[in-house]
């Protein structure tokens, strides 16, 4: 990047990141750099500590919105692996089970004392298909679960 045009204004070298080609990653550095009043953000001596919030709420949206995306890409490819070979694919999570089936995701039991429309198919960004015969699980396998977490 040229910084030619703003005196006391450097870059140092692009640093490579992986998976990250789209911006640039590089130190910045200010050697008396002139500012007019008008360019100060927020109160005097406290550029750091404004530039840092900033930049911890952008890593933790950056970071959050490639993990949801790669673990649901992951996810997309256990499945079609799954399907490929013929095997059960079931999602186990702390308040119901979904086994897939060829008409897609299922409910089919739910853990004890869970309100099945606001504690599972409220959440839910699509509306599975629910077992005729939904059933509640059975109190040992819950705790099993709960107490893995």
């Amino acid at each position: 990047m040229d910084f030619s045009g703003f005196p006391g204004f450097t870059g140092g070298k692009d640093q490579k990141m992986m998976g990250l080609r789209g911006t640039p990653h590089l130190e910045l550095f200010f050697d008396k750099v002139p500012l007019e009043p008008v360019s100060l953000l927020g109160e005097e001596e406290q550029g750091f500590k404004l530039a840092m919030g900033a930049l911890n709420v952008v890593r933790l949206a950056q970071v959050g919105a490639r993990a949801v995306g790669k673990a649901s890409h992951v996810l997309e490819l256990m499945v079609d692996y799954a399907s490929e070979r013929k095997q059960e694919v079931l999602y186990l999570t702390e308040r119901a089970s979904f086994p897939l089936t060829p008409e897609g995701i299922e409910l089919f039991e739910i853990a004890p004392g869970i309100d099945l429309r606001c504690d599972v198919l409220d959440e839910m960004k699509f509306a599975p298909r629910v077992a005729a015969d939904l059933s509640v699980m059975p109190a040992p396998r819950f705790l099993a679960r709960a107490a893995q977490r």
